[in-house]
């Protein structure tokens, strides 16, 4: 009988990893049909398996230069006159051998002609930031958003813009969404959660909250200048809250 026990033993070690990959499978094939129905709602399209092409015209932004084996899966994709949207898990690999490790993150892409961004990246600061240890930029601090600054770090090509773009009221939905990434360039916008592979549940949500940003963002022309900016007629409180929802309207 003792002579059995090893077998025994490594019988049950690879039952239970079989198990184990059987109700990855099947989660993942439940959350896929769960994101096909959301796209057929959406009136999006929907691609189980989209490559590693995320289409013409999308920077190259930092998320997407990490890793190998980059791959696109579960890609909703829809449009309006102005603007497209793509929501989709990024998923690459990093390390090498038994070191290996996959990362799957969920994205929400945004091409608008309503935006005119400068290259940037707002992620949440890390204990490297403290310790002086990430070289991807200087950090833009902002003396009258002390929580955003002490949350987030900011940098980008160019700061006066971002120094304006980045108002109460950008700062403020970082805060109140805390381990939110965003990148733009040009008419581009992505919206992540670092390691994150959103639930079928809670994509519209995340939708509507990369909207909500976007809607924040847009608006300021890129030549615009100091004199001329100041000379706009200022929107007030009322008006904006008169204002339908972003996702609503577009959708």
């Amino acid at each position: 009988m003792k002579d059995w026990l090893p077998f025994l033993f490594v019988g049950g070690a690879v039952s239970i990893a079989v198990l184990i990959w059987l109700a990855g499978v099947r989660a993942a094939h439940r959350r896929r049909q769960a994101l096909a129905q959301l796209a057929e709602s959406l009136g999006f399209t929907f691609t189980p398996k989209a490559g590693s092409n995320l289409g013409s015209g999308m920077p190259t932004f930092t998320l997407f230069q990490a890793g190998r084996n980059r791959q696109v899966e579960n890609l909703l994709a829809g449009s309006t006159e102005s603007t497209d949207v793509m929501i989709f898990d990024w998923q690459y690999i990093t390390g090498s051998g038994k070191s290996s490790q996959t990362h799957i993150i969920t994205v929400v892409a945004i091409r608008s002609a309503e935006l005119k961004l400068p290259l940037w990246l707002c992620r949440p600061e890390s204990i490297f930031d403290c310790m002086g240890l990430t070289f991807d930029g200087r950090d833009i601090n902002f003396e009258d958003q002390p929580l955003f600054s002490k949350k987030y770090h900011l940098h980008g090509n160019n700061e006066a813009r971002l120094r304006r773009l980045f108002d109460t009221d950008v700062c403020g939905f970082f805060e109140q969404h805390p381990y939110s990434y965003a990148e733009a360039s040009g008419q581009w916008l992505i919206y992540y959660r670092q390691e994150r592979k959103m639930p079928a549940d809670k994509i519209r949500e995340f939708l509507a909250d990369a909207f909500r940003l976007h809607v924040l963002l847009k608006g300021e022309p890129e030549d615009m200048d100091d004199a001329a900016r100041e000379s706009q007629p200022a929107v007030s409180d009322q008006a904006r809250d008169e204002m339908p929802p972003e996702a609503e309207r577009q959708f």
